[in-house]
Order: structure tokens, then sequence, then C-alpha cells
């Protein structure tokens, strides 16, 4: 049935545009009209007077099928994919209830995610539209195996690695690549484990594909590998301009030198701001996580954390706010990417991150679009949805309250009213719509048909968002 959201205060576009007291109607899954005084005809109304109407919300970096929030990872070691599946069925509908109608979950073990997705997009459990690129590619030997990483030496292995990501096995939303190591692994977070012709094939093959390239890297020398060899966007980013100093205070560091026994260490990176902004290659910078940590819970993470990490955690916290203003400052394209499940970041909270955005430097208007148009260009799905205009997807908010004036508003249980997926009501008082017997008995009738086994491992069937569409084989 047709929906039309009638006569709303406020209608944020999400390119940075607002309509007062006008009217949106969806029909099937589509905005098919916006405007004042639309007429009823048969739809079902959504009285939106005084309220405020806004794309859903977009995290392009969430760990649904992995972490919840856990401070020690050594907990991951001994829980199997499917207990992290079935947890994750509960995170999902935390994020549909607090109005986040897209996410992207970068990087889990083997076929976890992509039968999430399956799931999804069948109506088997409730939740957001989920992107997913499955194991990141990292360099030989770069990650702990728990992670079920896809590890890669060459070229060839590179390219071999991105075409089964993107395969008609998987089909990879997204392909994620990791240019260095990370924070809480024991490694130096900046050091730099692909090379630049690694980086570039896969970006190649990605790019041939229809997907983009997300690239976890930390530090100056990392950054400028990947966006040089043309990544789409920068997860972490912590720093984007320079090389941290050692920090003995915490521990020793490797030789007390910088990375690669101090191969780049009188190398300036803080041109990599303008490089960014100037190659358009949008920064996820994930400051919940860093914020946390470092600003709400340091005490508990030096109990539990060695000291080594601890040291270089206190300098990406004591760094957060310098990094993004300079970035914010020099134009770089940045989205909301929270990083949800790292320690102390929980699911179906993303939105808080918003408010660092706005105290950094950010108007309340370009966080939003950071949430929403941005971070659905970012995710090379923004021809479908990210924005309320004519031909999007119906993926709706009604707010009893103006984010624009209050970015809070998009955080505080309650202000968001009903949310709406492709046109459908998925959440309404923060409580998600339960998935009905109707939906589960059409999945049934479904199963063992030439349809589902072309499309079970493609998120591209029933409307859902992808690279291309698979023609039905029914008469």
């Amino acid at each position: 049935m047709p929906t039309l959201f009638k006569d709303a205060a406020k209608v944020i576009v999400g390119n940075g545009d607002v309509l007062e007291h006008v009217s949106v109607r969806i029909d099937g899954n589509v905005i098919s009209k916006i405007g004042r005084n639309l007429p009823p005809d048969g739809a079902d109304i959504v009285d939106c007077t005084g309220k405020v109407v806004m794309p859903g919300l977009i995290d392009v970096h969430v760990h649904i099928a992995m972490w919840a929030g856990e401070v020690d990872w050594g907990n991951i070691l001994d829980i199997p994919d499917e207990y992290l599946a079935m947890r994750a069925t509960t995170y999902l509908q935390w994020w549909i209830q607090n109005g986040f109608t897209t996410i992207f979950e970068p990087l889990a073990r083997r076929d976890l995610p992509f039968e999430m997705r399956r799931a999804l997009r069948d109506g088997v459990i409730a939740g957001p539209r989920l992107l997913v690129s499955g194991p990141a590619i990292v360099g030989t030997g770069a990650r702990g195996m728990f992670f079920g990483p896809r590890e890669i030496t060459g070229v060839d292995d590179a390219r071999r690695a991105v075409r089964e990501q993107i395969s008609i096995y998987r089909n990879a939303d997204i392909v994620k690549i990791m240019a260095t190591s990370e924070m809480l692994t024991g490694h130096v977070e900046s050091r730099v484990q692909l090379t630049a012709e690694e980086i570039a094939a896969m970006v190649d093959e990605a790019h041939k594909a229809g997907a983009p390239v997300h690239c976890h890297a930390y530090g100056g020398p990392g950054v400028k590998l990947a966006v040089d060899n043309g990544v789409d966007l920068i997860v972490h980013g912590a720093p984007i301009g320079w090389e941290f100093e050692p920090n003995l205070a915490q521990g020793s560091w490797q030789l007390q030198r910088r990375i690669d026994g101090g191969k780049f260490e009188n190398t300036d990176y803080m041109g990599n701001y303008d490089l960014m902004a100037r190659k358009g290659t949008f920064w996820a910078p994930t400051l919940s996580y860093f914020y946390k940590i470092y600003f709400e819970h340091w005490e508990e993470f030096q109990r539990k954390i060695n000291p080594f990490i601890v040291g270089r955690a206190q300098l990406v916290g004591e760094s957060i706010e310098r990094n993004f203003r300079l970035a914010h400052e020099a134009g770089v394209p940045i989205v909301l990417g929270s990083d949800t499940g790292m320690p102390f970041t929980y699911h179906g909270d993303a939105a808080w991150e918003l408010r660092l955005f706005v105290r950094f430097g950010m108007s309340a208007g370009e966080a939003i679009q950071a949430a929403t148009g941005r971070a659905a260009k970012a995710l090379w799905i923004d021809d479908r949805t990210g924005t309320i205009e004519v031909g999007k997807r119906g993926d709706v908010l009604v707010l009893g309250a103006d984010p624009l004036a209050d970015i809070a508003v998009l955080s505080t249980p309650g202000a968001i009213e009903k949310v709406y997926l492709e046109g459908k009501l998925s959440a309404e008082n923060n409580r998600a719509v339960p998935v009905s017997r109707e939906s589960m008995m059409a999945q049934l009738e479904k199963l063992e048909t030439l349809d589902e086994l072309l499309t079970h491992r493609s998120p591209y069937d029933n409307g859902a968002l992808g690279k291309r569409i698979v023609t039905s084989t029914k008469a």
C-alpha cells in the first residue's frame, strides 16, 4: 500500500537542502512524489504535522558479526561463528529501531556476513539493509586468524582475493583491505603491511566489478600509500597527516623508532589532508571507538590491556580532535563510520558519534549529510538511497524533534518515532517490527526454486541494493 507522509514541518533531504511544509509519497519501495498538498489517492496517511522527515541513517563501518563492544578480544577466540550469528540477530534490530536503514559490515569470518545479508533480504530476521565485504584482505601474517582474514602476498594473490570476494558465489558489495596493522592487535598500528602494487591491483579488480574499496589505515605512511593507489575510503586514519613518536611512558616501543625501523621517519605527511580532499577520498574517522576508550573508560582499559597497546591508544586518543579538524578544514569528505563493536561501542548507538562531528567543527546539517547522502556515496549506492528524492528508495525517518537544531536528537531515545525501509514500516517508537509469519511462509515457498538457487548468494533480487540485476526466471 502506498504511504503518504503528510505535511512535514521539515524534510531534510540529505544533500544539504531542507524543504518546509511538504509531503512525501512512497509507492511500492520508491519515493514517487514530493510536494505540497499531495492528494491521498488511496495511500496510508502518516500525519507529519510538526514533525521532521529525513533519510534513514547510514553507517559505513560496523562489526555486526564479530564484536559487540568487548574490551578483551580474547573472548572472540572461543566464540564460534554460529553464536556470533545468533547474537547479531538482536543487534540488527537495535540498528533499525535507532534509525539506521543501511549499514556495512567490513570484516567477518568466512560466509557469516553473506548469510546474514541473505536472511535480511529474505525477511527471515528484522534489521536494516546490510552490505558486506566478507573477510578483510590483508598482507600475509598481518592479522590474527580468529578474524578470518584473506591473506595475500603479491599482485596475483591480490587480484585472486578480490575476484573471489566479488564472484557470483559471494557477490561482496564492497572490498575491504587493510594497508596497516591495528591498534588493539599488539602490532604497531601504523606499520604498513601491503605494497603499492598490491593495493593498485585490488582497486583495479574491484572497480571493474563496480565495487568500491574501503581501506583500513593508521598513520601518514599507510594513508598516503592507500590514497595514492586509488582506494575510495580510508577507515580510521588516526592520524592522517603524521606518524606518532614513540610513547615510552607506557612501555617499550619497537626499537624506539617509527615504522619499518625508521624508513619513513623523516617524511612529512601533512599533505595527506589536501590529497584526500583533491581526490575525493572519503574518510570514516571512527571517533566513537577512540573517544570512548580514552575519555570515558580509560582506567578500565588500562587494567585490561597491556601497556604497549595502552601507550598507542593514548597517542590516538589525544590526537582525534586535531586530526578531525585538520581534515574537515581541508575539505576531506567525512562520513559516519562508527566502528561499532569495538571496545565500549554498542550496536545501534552510532548516531552518538555525530555529536563529536559537531563538537569538532561540523554544522549539524553537514553531520546529517555525513550519515545520509554522503555516506551513500561512499558505499556507491547514492543513486538509490541516502536522500529524500523522487526515484530513491523509501528509506525514511519520522522524528518528533529537529536534529538541525540539536544533533543529539538523533541519539535521543524516542525522538525517532517511525522508521521505514524500502517503504515498509520497520520500526516504531524504538521497537523493531517483528518478522511476520507471512514473511517466513513466503521464504519457505521460495526455497529450492531456481530463483533461490541463482540468487541466494546475492543481495540483488527482491529489490535489495546491488551492482546488477538478476533476471527472474518466472513466466
